[in-house]
């Protein structure tokens, strides 16, 4: 694809639909919620899922689709 990459849909709402085009309805929208702790992490990392899981819930930007994410970021 050639030219400038598509602003995500969130991202235009944010900015109030600077454009007024019609906002697409067709990216992908995972669940909000708390993904599943992967049974492989250590007892430090699981100390660190634990506590970064309820504050990103409450800031409301953790989805299941975090779950590699998170991980490799309570590992370090």
């Amino acid at each position: 694809m050639q030219g400038r990459k598509p602003i995500p849909t969130a991202v235009k709402e944010l900015r109030g639909n600077p454009g007024h085009r019609p906002l697409g309805d067709r990216e992908p929208q995972p669940k909000v919620g708390e993904p599943p702790m992967p049974s492989g992490l250590s007892r430090y990392a699981k100390q660190a899922w634990k506590r970064m899981v309820p504050i990103l819930l409450d800031m409301g930007v953790l989805t299941v689709a975090w779950v590699c994410s998170l991980s490799l970021t309570a590992t370090r």
